[in-house]
């Protein structure tokens, strides 16, 4: 009898044994249409904009009274005001303006933005 115990022990050791061994089914399922991820290379719409800004001179190179042209240097990058934003600035053919260029690196930002600052003294 002592040696059907032993066994039915061994047994009932073994049983749980490999049971510990084995693993639970995977959750990782693959993804449905539902569940489709983006490319990688678009952003949600909630993504800022990444600029790179450029401290220079803005050079008035043409008056109108509709608008004013600037070149921004360094890279001469030609850009155009509307007059009525410049309302309060006493603005001159030639004259030169500390300014900022901001170029869009990344995020849903497309358009290069200027900023003019003061006049270089």
């Amino acid at each position: 009898m002592e040696a059907k115990k032993t066994s039915t022990f061994v047994l009932v050791v073994l049983v749980i044994m490999l049971g510990g061994c084995t693993t639970a089914p995977s959750k990782i399922t693959e993804p449905t249409k539902a569940q489709t991820l983006p490319p990688t290379n678009s952003l949600p719409p909630s993504a800022p904009c990444v600029y790179e800004s450029t401290k220079g001179v803005a050079e008035v190179i043409e008056l109108s009274p509709e608008h004013v042209t600037f070149k921004f240097y360094p890279g001469d990058q030609v850009f155009t005001l509307p007059a009525e934003a410049l309302n309060d600035v006493n603005i001159s053919l030639d004259q030169e303006l500390k300014a900022i260029i901001r170029t869009p690196l990344s995020g849903p930002c497309e358009k290069t933005e200027f900023e003019l600052l003061s006049t270089v003294e």
